[in-house]
C-alpha cells in the first residue's frame, strides 16, 4: 500500500509561485491587448520628473504628443523603462490609449514589454526552482542487491592444471565441462 507523502514548505511555496506566476500573466496579457488597441506616434521629450519606479533609473520623462484628435497631450508615461539615455527635445515612438490619450506607453521593448515580462519571471523562476528542489529532494538512493554468496562446486582440485593428468578417454570437450 502506498503512503501519501506530507505536504511539504515546498511544495507550498511551488505553490503560491505558480499563483504568482497567473497573476503575473494577467499584466501580460493586459500588455498584449494594450498593445493591440492603441495607437502610434511620435512624442518629444520636454522635461524631466522624479520617478519612484522600482525599474526606472529615478526619473520619468515628461512627453509631448498629438493624439487622433489633433489635440496636444502633456503627459508622463505608464513606465520610464527604456529611456534612460534619452535626452531633452529627442523624438520617441510612443503608443497611446485612444479612449484615453493620457494612458501611453514608450515604444521600446523595455518600455513596452518589460514590466509585463517581468511581471511573469517573478513567479515563474520561482516556480522553477522550486520543482527542481522537489523534484531532486524526492529521489530516493537506489537500493543496491545485497551480494549473496554464491553456493559453488568449485575446489583447489578445479584450478590445478589437468593438461598432465588427461587419459585416453578423456576429450577436449569433456575436459572443458569439468
Amino acid at each position: 500500500m502506498a503512503r501519501k507523502r506530507p505536504f511539504s514548505i515546498l511544495r507550498a511555496l511551488r505553490l503560491f509561485a505558480l499563483v504568482a506566476t497567473f497573476l503575473g500573466s494577467s499584466h501580460l496579457a493586459s500588455t498584449i491587448l494594450f498593445y493591440n488597441s492603441s495607437f502610434a506616434t511620435q512624442g518629444i521629450i520636454l522635461d524631466w520628473a522624479s520617478s519612484d519606479e522600482a525599474a526606472a533609473s529615478g526619473r520619468t520623462p515628461i512627453i509631448a504628443f498629438i493624439d487622433f484628435r489633433d489635440r496636444k497631450r502633456l503627459a508622463a508615461p505608464q513606465s520610464a523603462a527604456g529611456t534612460e539615455n534619452e535626452q531633452l527635445g529627442h523624438k520617441i515612438q510612443i503608443r497611446y490609449n485612444p479612449d484615453n490619450p493620457d494612458i501611453f506607453r514608450i515604444d521600446t521593448p523595455m518600455g513596452m514589454w518589460g514590466s509585463g515580462i517581468m511581471s511573469v519571471l517573478y513567479g515563474l523562476v520561482p516556480f522553477l526552482l522550486l520543482s527542481f528542489l522537489i523534484s531532486s529532494t524526492n529521489k530516493r538512493p537506489t537500493k543496491r542487491p545485497r551480494v549473496q554468496q554464491r553456493k559453488s562446486t568449485l575446489n583447489v582440485s578445479h584450478l590445478v592444471d589437468h593438461s598432465q593428468s588427461m587419459t585416453e578417454t578423456d576429450r577436449p570437450v569433456v575436459r572443458r565441462m569439468r
